[in-house]
């Protein structure tokens, strides 16, 4: 957070000293802090008792279906808040998320593997009628349950699980390596992880979705 400040902060003064408003950069000589990139992977032993302990660990129904999606299809939090149903296609097996909830402003569309069509059909249920795939209480309210929510149950369920040093966020890196290990190419991987194409090829000429390399990534990693 303080190294993202810093680069915000770095580029208004540097607008403001190129119309003349100041002279001088406050910012350029802060140093840059060092990051350290989390490296948490959970083990098979963790991943078994993590799911089979969740339904006692997390009281909240919603919180317990989040969390398991984003391990089935290494999602981000704030793209599983703030799912819609308009997005979910449960009968072709595909979720369209939009750009403007996708963290590199890409649209994605994501294939959907039973076991998550069996989760989004719970959640269904106990949406109500909501617009939103997880309302907040689960109830008909008109916003998506806070992402604060789901790492706040989290963290209190963490011992319980045995999970002492774990965060929801490191489910999805958890499912990558995995889907990595089943022999899948990272270019698949990045795929489903939708990250943005570095390459000009990826970046300007090469459009195809890749849904059923996408699809039978997916379908291996939620039967394995």
């Amino acid at each position: 957070m303080a190294n993202r400040m810093k680069s915000i902060l770095h580029r208004v003064f540097r607008f403001a000293i190129a119309r003349d408003f100041i002279q001088i950069n406050p910012v350029a000589s802060v140093e840059v802090n060092k990051e350290r990139p989390r490296t948490v992977i959970l083990s098979d032993q963790e991943i078994k008792g993590f799911w089979c302990d969740l339904d006692d660990a997390v009281a909240l129904p919603a919180v317990r279906i989040i969390l398991r999606l984003m391990l089935i299809l290494a999602v981000r939090k704030a793209e599983i808040t703030a799912a819609e149903w308009t997005e979910i296609d449960a009968g072709n097996g595909v979720w369209e998320i939009p750009a403007d909830k996708c963290k590199n402003g890409l649209p994605h569309r994501l294939p959907l593997p039973p076991l998550a069509v069996s989760l989004f059909a719970e959640a269904k249920t106990a949406a109500q009628g909501s617009r939103w795939v997880f309302p907040t209480s689960g109830y008909k309210d008109d916003a998506p349950l806070d992402r604060r929510t789901v790492d706040g149950r989290f963290r209190d369920a963490r011992k319980k699980l045995g999970l002492d040093s774990v965060v929801p966020h490191d489910l999805r890196r958890t499912a990558s390596t995995g889907i990595a290990a089943l022999g899948f190419p990272r270019f698949v991987v990045d795929r489903v992880l939708n990250h943005a194409e570095r390459s000009v090829t990826g970046r300007h000429y090469d459009k195809y979705e890749y849904l059923n390399e996408k699809r039978a990534a997916l379908e291996a990693w939620a039967t394995r």
